[in-house]
């Protein structure tokens, strides 16, 4: 079972025995992975020693940014990271519980759009770490679990909680004392009904913002993940573009020379 998600990046313990604070998001599923590490311990190999459960080590791809690439431990280590990554917590929590927080009315979670959700990194400098998994990229992978939010049903209590009022009865039989008093003690216990459902109807609705809240969080993960892959790929393509122009031209200038 997953870690539950954690929505902070930096330095807890007391002197000497700081410990550093990370998110690894998972591309895949949108689960977020809180991994805890002291200073000299920040590598990329324990990062990925702590995903093991989530994604063998050998089928794992991490990249970090913008703009997005392969970490290394000097990358992870520096100020600079980290106090972009607690950035990118900052953002992607207000983006979860507030919707599209910016203003700009681009969309965000809550409201529809991409821009807001996935330009926040460009206009910041807030920075994440993403974990891809080799194997849910090949063709021969199966498909993602289906995602269910719960509860999907609501048990309705059919028996009332305990009176909090107290009606006068016989001592002697027990009964009550007056007819009115019958009648309100079936009243009562019809209302007393109604009042238990409803708060049942109410715990049910906050469990399903919850799930709700839950899913939008991991769906702006995956939104996120998406994004941070084809930037990657981008960057590799336009890298070798500019190589094969730059033969292209060496090769014409060289075969023109011996032409």
């Amino acid at each position: 079972m997953a870690p539950p998600p954690s929505s902070s990046v930096g330095a807890t313990g007391g002197a000497g025995q700081s410990s550093i604070r990370i998110r690894v998001l998972a591309a895949s599923t949108g689960v977020t992975y809180p991994i805890s590490l002291h200073p000299n311990e920040l590598t990329v190999a324990n990062i990925k020693r702590h995903l093991a459960g989530a994604v063998p080590p050998q089928d794992q791809i991490l990249l970090f940014g913008p703009p997005y690439k392969v970490p290394r431990d000097s990358t992870l280590r520096s100020e600079e990271v980290l106090t972009a990554l607690r950035l990118g917590d900052r953002e992607d929590e207000r983006l979860v519980v507030e919707g599209d927080g910016d203003g700009d009315g681009d969309g965000g979670v809550g409201g529809g759009g991409t821009a807001g959700l996935l330009g926040a990194a460009e206009r910041t400098g807030s920075k994440r770490l993403f974990l891809f998994s080799k194997r849910a990229l090949s063709d021969s992978s199966p498909d993602p679990p289906p995602c269910r939010l719960t509860p999907s049903e609501i048990l309705l209590p059919s028996v009332p909680d305990p009176s909090p009022v107290a009606f006068p009865r016989d001592p002697a039989t027990g009964a009550l004392s007056s007819p009115l008093h019958q009648a309100l003690e079936v009243y009562e216990r019809r209302f007393m009904l109604d009042l238990c459902r409803g708060r049942a109807y109410a715990d049910g609705a906050d469990l399903r913002l919850a799930s709700c809240r839950t899913c939008a969080g991991e769906t702006a993960v995956m939104a996120r993940a998406l994004r941070a892959a084809v930037s990657n790929l981008s960057d590799h393509r336009n890298g070798a573009a500019r190589t094969r122009t730059e033969f292209a031209a060496t090769f014409g200038r060289r075969s023109g020379g011996h032409g």
